[in-house]
């Protein structure tokens, strides 16, 4: 069974798109639901359609790294890919973010509305990259000195689910929010009585591409396979499969 840690769970009866955000903004700010809510403590939400999955964006995708590292890789494959459980613990202000993993799902089929604070994605490996046009500064600022190019992001994909057996794999750029407040939508036979590791499903694998707005510089293109169990350790593996989808 792969982990979730749940902490709280609210079910509410015909509730609008303001009162969804003055609960999260009470489980955020551990207020009573039971009072009113500030104004002020509302919660900042992000509907899981605005993470566009699967869509190869129009700007480069870009891989930083250390040069040993872009040489391996196109030596013979090497690559390194991290975990939310591994991000979690980063100790460093580019690379690491605490709230990886994390999160207040709220899943939506009238006249239900579920809210849960969630863990999950333990299942899941990563890999960051950035959207856009890489300079020397932007390498600076996460260590690195060197970068490569995904120029088919969907091969890259595709060659690296291969090499591990991985049950999918999503990419998207990533959308960045004040809070990690994700909206779906849920099918007619969810069961909102049980509380168990599929309180996930209240939403789609948008809620793996939602980042805090202080990260919002580093405009984060991501790429996530899921794995059968979970995985807490980044894996270091070689897919030589996977350069003919990128170049220097």
């Amino acid at each position: 069974m792969n982990r979730v840690d749940i902490s709280s769970y609210l079910i509410y009866n015909n509730i609008d798109s303001v009162a969804i955000r003055a609960v999260a903004g009470a489980l955020i700010n551990r207020l009573y639901v039971d009072q009113p809510i500030p104004y002020d403590k509302f919660a900042s939400v992000v509907d899981e359609a605005q993470v566009l999955l699967n869509v190869v964006p129009t700007k480069p995708v870009i891989k930083m790294a250390k040069e040993e590292h872009v040489d391996a890789f196109f030596r013979d494959g090497s690559l390194r890919l991290g975990t939310f459980s591994y991000y979690y613990t980063f100790d460093h202000e580019e690379i690491g973010d605490h709230s990886e993993g994390s999160f207040i799902l709220v899943g939506h089929c009238p006249p239900t509305t579920a809210f849960v604070e969630i863990g999950g994605g333990f299942d899941h490996y990563v890999f960051c990259c950035f959207c856009g046009e890489v300079d020397q500064a932007c390498l600076r600022r996460f260590e690195y000195d060197s970068s490569f190019q995904i120029v088919d992001v969907e091969g890259f994909a595709a060659a690296i689910q291969k090499r591990l057996s991985a049950l999918s794999y999503r990419f998207a750029e990533c959308v960045y929010s004040r809070d990690k407040v994700v909206v779906g939508r849920v099918e007619r036979d969810f069961d909102f009585s049980v509380m168990s590791a599929r309180l996930l499903d209240l939403v789609n694998e948008a809620k793996y591409f939602v980042k805090p707005d202080k990260y919002s510089h580093q405009s984060e293109f991501r790429l996530t396979w899921q794995m059968p169990s979970d995985v807490d350790i980044p894996l270091d593996f070689q897919c030589p499969e996977a350069v003919q989808y990128c170049r220097r």
